[in-house]
């Protein structure tokens, strides 16, 4: 999965998107329960970096806020995305208001 935020369409229906979510929390989950198996896979796509580094990379992204970024978290995105609506990255018509946290638990 890609770092940051992961973002499914809604088009492919809201049953895939909440399997898309569960499924991805159990494995940020088991990560968290074995963290000794989370750095030995996460090894293999550090293209070579050391044991320290990959461990404080790998905690950077593994932890309780990639499960669910809380109210904060979520304003923050939305704050996100509309100052790159005022910058023209994102398109005027999408609604920041109207986004969905599929999974978040407040």
């Amino acid at each position: 999965m890609p770092l940051g935020g992961n973002v499914v369409r809604r088009d492919l229906g809201q049953d895939v998107m909440e399997d898309i979510t569960m499924y991805t929390k159990m494995s940020i989950e088991h990560s968290i329960a074995h963290p000794e198996e989370a750095l030995e896979f996460a090894k293999a796509w550090g293209r070579g970096i050391d044991d320290e580094t990959n461990q404080k990379f790998v905690t950077m992204y593994v932890n309780d806020r990639t499960i669910d970024y809380k109210p904060e978290g979520r304003s923050s995105i939305r704050r996100f995305l509309q100052e790159g609506q005022e910058l023209g990255m994102i398109r005027e018509d999408f609604n920041v208001e109207d986004l969905s946290f599929i999974g978040a638990t407040e």
